[in-house]
């Protein structure tokens, strides 16, 4: 359950950086300006400038996407909840809930990469079961929720 709950929070931390055009989502790109800079400044690897991919239910291979990406600009995404300005603290993720992250990461990119690169695409039914009792714990989660108007 610790492993849905993590992706939840990535999957609405997504959400509302693309969803905020005028608060969040510029802050986001002004702290991946800011590591730039630094990271110039100590000669270390440049992260381009992007936006969290958002899981949809109907690719499971955009779980790894989503995770992936979260684990590489994991930095700049604790920064940005940490901000108390932006409202995101309720998405913060603690260290061992990283590792998770990168754990799923790594188990999803075998399959994601075996399902680009064979003849086949077979794509093996536990991680459709995975990707969609992700989701179903999302549903569950929003029901009751007033901030989205069902009650």
């Amino acid at each position: 359950m610790y492993v849905i709950l993590t992706c939840l929070q990535l999957q609405r931390a997504a959400y509302a950086i693309k969803n905020s055009t005028t608060i969040i989502l510029p802050e986001w790109f002004a702290v991946l300006n800011r590591m730039a800079t630094l990271s110039k400044s100590q000669e270390k690897k440049l992260l381009s400038k992007r936006m969290m991919p958002q899981d949809v239910a109907t690719r499971w291979n955009y779980t790894f996407e989503m995770l992936n990406f979260a684990y590489i600009y994991r930095d700049a995404y604790n920064e940005l909840c940490a901000n108390r300005d932006m409202k995101m603290r309720k998405f913060e993720i603690e260290d061992n809930e990283w590792e998770i992250v990168r754990q799923l990461a790594d188990i999803l990119k075998v399959n994601y990469f075996s399902s680009h690169f064979r003849d086949d695409s077979y794509i093996c039914v536990a991680f459709q079961r995975c990707h969609s009792l992700l989701f179903s714990c999302d549903s569950l989660s929003r029901q009751g929720d007033p901030s989205n108007g069902s009650y």
